[in-house]
């Protein structure tokens, strides 16, 4: 399932298809599924209590790039969609638009006077096949990479969609359950906010694929999250200070059920948390992170024990509200 979610394509604002096999996996799961105007997909679990409503949200939307100009020669030029690091993207194959069109990024000194090329050798001749404001995706597949780990583009944040998928199709729960699988995450939170103001959550659980920096060349100090480390959970962002009694309770829950986790170690970045908490009269926020190596780039890098010890610290976290002990 998880290769399947990254394979597919779904540059920010353009999540039609990751969004389809979302709802054609779960649609046998859930008790409904509603698209909101940014395309951002809602689907619950109504339970038999009111309290606490719970939103848990995961981005379906990845890094890439749009069309801007066809030049005469043939090539393309391009700006992103969403944070990509540009020392990363040279040489990189990437496809275009709904055919899928092949293609190498030549960088130069910034997106401006950087292209694409085709193969074209004529404007005309690339016209017939791009146009502009189409989407561009790396082009990187699934695979292994020793031991647990895994390679593939847009584990930020297929690996979240995974989790979330895997919560809504367990068993049910006691109170209501919104998994919102939200677009344009990477242009600013925008899917998140208007699902925010629709489901008005209780309790927003963020599930992430984030920064993991443990790499030689990097200062021990400096490393975010720690591959293989388990779940990584967010004191605070650049857009959020997380709620800190449910912050303690998922740092205790793990260690009672002996599941591994970790602190996030940066306070940079954000995530839809940054929207989420202020929803409605404001709602209690959480973010969880798979840890991912060269995020916002065209390959990244994570730990398949990672991604299920999110699924089982994030069910322990809804059985322990399933107690009823969070007081209003």
């Amino acid at each position: 399932m998880l290769e399947k979610l990254t394979n597919i394509n779904g540059v920010c604002g353009n999540e039609d298809n990751i969004r389809s096999f979302i709802i054609e996996n779960l649609k046998e799961s859930v008790e409904s599924i509603d698209i909101d105007p940014l395309g951002s997909l809602i689907t619950s679990q109504q339970g038999g209590m009111p309290y606490p409503r719970v939103m848990i949200v995961a981005h379906m939307d990845e890094v890439g790039f749009i069309v801007t100009t066809i030049h005469e020669d043939g090539t393309i030029g391009f700006s992103p969609s969403g944070g990509v690091y540009e020392h990363v993207i040279d040489s990189k194959n990437v496809v275009i638009g709904t055919n899928h069109i092949p293609g190498i990024i030549r960088m130069g000194e910034s997106f401006e006077k950087s292209y694409i090329d085709i193969g074209s050798t004529s404007r005309d001749e690339t016209l017939q096949i791009v146009d502009v404001g189409d989407f561009i995706a790396f082009k990187t597949c699934f695979g292994p990479l020793g031991g647990a780990s895994i390679k593939a583009k847009a584990l930020d944040d297929r690996t979240g969609c995974f989790v979330l998928m895997n919560i809504m199709a367990s068993k049910k729960w006691d109170f209501p359950i919104y998994g919102v699988f939200s677009s344009q995450e990477e242009v600013g939170e925008r899917g998140a906010l208007s699902a925010s103001y629709r489901v008005q959550p209780h309790i927003g659980i963020v599930l992430e694929g984030t920064v993991c920096s443990d790499l030689p060349t990097v200062e021990p100090y400096r490393h975010s999250t720690t591959l293989g480390g388990g779940p990584a959970i967010s004191i605070a962002d650049s857009t959020s200070c997380f709620d800190v009694e449910l912050s303690e309770i998922l740092c205790k829950l793990a260690e009672e059920k002996g599941i591994p986790w970790q602190r996030r170690r940066i306070m940079g970045g954000g995530n839809d948390g940054g929207v989420v908490h202020l929803s409605g009269s404001g709602a209690r926020t959480v973010t969880i992170s798979v840890p991912c190596r060269y995020i916002h780039s065209s390959v990244s890098v994570a730990n398949l024990e990672d991604v299920q010890n999110t699924i089982h610290l994030v069910e322990t976290f809804l059985s322990w509200l399933n107690k009823g002990d969070l007081s209003k």
